[in-house]
């Protein structure tokens, strides 16, 4: 019986990295750099479906637990616990699963996160086939903890920790991550933040090596009782710098029985574009809000016949 070569791990490559060096962000290093630049592409993947249809400007966002992944000093002390789940659905069947809880002490910040990214049903192969031996997955996953903390009555810093785990059929990689974050509130309606993520040591795929996909985040916000506009420039490693815009307009209906946060019901439209991209550019989305509950959806096309892509999130005040 003929031993199956280690070729199957490059269909893996060849299909994990279709997705998460061809399309989505920092893509074009995968092709500059090689594969040294290729490594844990999944953690430059955005969770939230809010930020997602804004463009991904949210590094100075305070409510969304979901923020966690962008910035660590994004969510201040003194808020409600909130739980936030985000599932996204992209094209090649592949998917992220996303999950963070903020959980304010005092003056801290604090929370936890978690994301996992797959692609199921990787065929499986020792040469050109007509049918498969066989399937396998690619399974990336991220865990982290975070804190932030005042420096002044504006100024936030944040530090968050991450476990980055990679697995293809049977091989795998772990390493250690670093996000590094900091917010400055100007006044009650303008806000800047600046965010350094994914910083740390390379990993080790096999016999292979790569570093992993380092970001710096600069931007800000400006918002109203009724609509938001947010800006941001986002440089990844080995790539040019990009440039995000994104917005959200609320519509609330007042109920009198109560807090207005808790009791009105909230409708947002939001919008976003980013510059600097081979294969998207607009996104658009809404959110819904109810008491302790907020659903949230966005739709974000991709060019050159990926095809579309369709993110949900569910955000909950625990108390």
């Amino acid at each position: 019986m003929r031993r199956p070569c280690r070729c199957r791990n490059h269909v893996a490559f060849i299909s994990a990295g279709f997705l998460l060096a061809g399309a989505f962000p920092g893509g074009s290093a995968f092709a500059r750099d090689g594969f040294r630049s290729a490594g844990a592409k999944f953690l430059t993947i955005g969770g939230s479906a809010r930020a997602l249809a804004m463009g991904e400007t949210y590094l100075a966002e305070r409510s969304d637990p979901l923020a966690l992944f962008y910035n660590p000093a994004a969510l201040p002390g003194g808020l409600p616990v909130r739980l936030g789940l985000a599932h996204n659905a992209y094209f090649q069947d592949a998917h992220g699963e996303y999950a963070a809880l903020s959980i304010p002490r005092g003056k801290l910040g604090m929370g936890v996160a978690m994301q996992v990214f797959a692609v199921n049903s990787i065929p499986r192969r020792t040469g050109p086939t007509e049918l498969p031996l066989g399937e396998f997955d690619a399974v990336d996953a991220q865990f982290s903890g975070s804190v932030s903390y005042p420096l002044s009555s504006k100024v936030r810093a944040g530090l968050a920790i991450k476990g980055v785990f990679e697995k293809i059929d049977t091989e795998s990689a772990s390493g250690i991550a670093f996000d590094l974050g900091g917010t400055y509130r100007i006044t009650d309606r303008v806000a800047v933040g600046a965010a350094l993520n994914h910083l740390g040591p390379e990993m080790s795929f096999d016999r292979a090596t790569y570093k992993l996909p380092g970001l710096f985040r600069l931007g800000g916000s400006y918002h109203t009782e009724s609509w938001t506009a947010r800006g941001e420039l986002v440089s990844p490693n080995n790539e040019s710098a990009k440039l995000h815009v994104g917005g959200e307009y609320l519509l609330r209906v007042q109920n009198e029985r109560g807090p207005a946060e808790i009791t009105d019901t909230r409708l947002a439209l939001r919008a976003g574009y980013v510059f600097g991209y081979d294969t998207r550019s607009w996104a658009a989305g809404f959110g819904i809000g109810l008491r302790h509950v907020e659903i949230d959806y966005a739709f974000v096309p991709y060019d050159n016949d990926l095809g579309d892509t369709h993110h949900f999130g569910l955000t909950f005040t625990l108390q």
